[in-house]
């Protein structure tokens, strides 16, 4: 939780879910520290330094940010951790 001063003395609390995730990527187990809600696409780029992956529109239409999950084609981009 975080506690933010405002110049008029107010104190506001806030807080977001964070979560370690455990993924195998290439066959590499990694472990990531992300918000829950953190599309997959932004984990493998940001936290993984897997810029092979790209962002394209951000609404799973293009297939630019495409990758196999099991064997299945999936768009990271509309895909949470």
């Amino acid at each position: 939780m975080f506690a933010w001063l405002l110049r008029t003395g107010l104190i506001i609390l806030t807080s977001w879910t964070m979560a370690v995730f455990n993924l195998n990527i290439n066959g590499k187990s990694q472990s990531f520290d992300v918000d829950a809600d953190t599309p997959l696409l932004w984990v493998l780029r940001d936290h993984a330094e897997l810029v092979g992956t790209k962002f394209g529109c951000g609404i799973a239409q293009c297939g630019a940010c495409t990758i196999h999950i099991d064997d299945t084609a999936m768009r990271s981009c509309s895909v949470p951790i």
